[in-house]
């Protein structure tokens, strides 16, 4: 079955950790009949992300666009990202993840094996400066690096689940009964 796959990275002022972020992205294999579309979501940024992004584009091997949010905040970002797209699946990735080579090769495994509507997985954070002061130490290991390798699959139910902003994928229509990110709820760099 072919599909279409939405990739939204939502970046802010980090051009410099976004070239390893899309240099991952770009060693990506894509199975056959799956076609990726990429969206670098510029949320308020100063800094010369425009660049990063247009010097990547030019030998991805998928089709990439660079979006300007100029209201500042992850969630704005993530749906203006969900907007431009048309992917019957959107994948959110984080501007200072790695991604596996083969990301795209395990989700369709699991995507067919499974048929679920949202799937996350295993990362684990590589901090430059430590978790900022607003997340309190004792959950920096459960909300950053919620899986590890090894640990089960979980199916989530109403009660249990927690969605996470990186190494996930979402299928559109989940938005489409749902709704896209509460805008009102996203932190607001000043």
């Amino acid at each position: 079955m072919s599909y279409l796959l939405d990739i939204v990275l939502p970046t802010h002022n980090r051009a410099a950790l976004l070239v390893r972020t899309l240099d991952s992205l770009g060693r990506l294999t894509v199975p056959m009949g799956v076609q990726v579309h990429l969206y670098v979501v510029g949320n308020a940024c100063t800094d010369d992300t425009p660049d990063v992004v247009a010097r990547f584009a030019t030998a991805a091997p998928f089709t990439v666009t660079y979006l300007e949010e100029p209201t500042a905040g992850k969630s704005y970002a993530l749906n203006c990202g969900i907007r431009a797209g048309r992917g019957e699946w959107i994948a959110f990735f984080d501007d200072d993840e790695a991604i596996c080579d083969n990301w795209i090769e395990v989700f369709e495994r699991e995507r067919v094996a499974l048929g679920f509507d949202f799937a996350g997985g295993f990362y684990l954070p590589e901090f430059e400066v430590p978790p900022p002061s607003w997340l309190p130490p004792r959950y920096a290991p459960t909300v950053i690096s919620r899986h590890t390798e090894g640990t089960p699959r979980q199916q989530l139910d109403d009660r249990s689940a927690l969605m996470w902003g990186g190494n996930c994928a979402i299928r559109r229509s989940a938005f489409d009964q749902v709704g896209l990110y509460r805008e009102e709820l996203a932190r607001h760099r000043e």
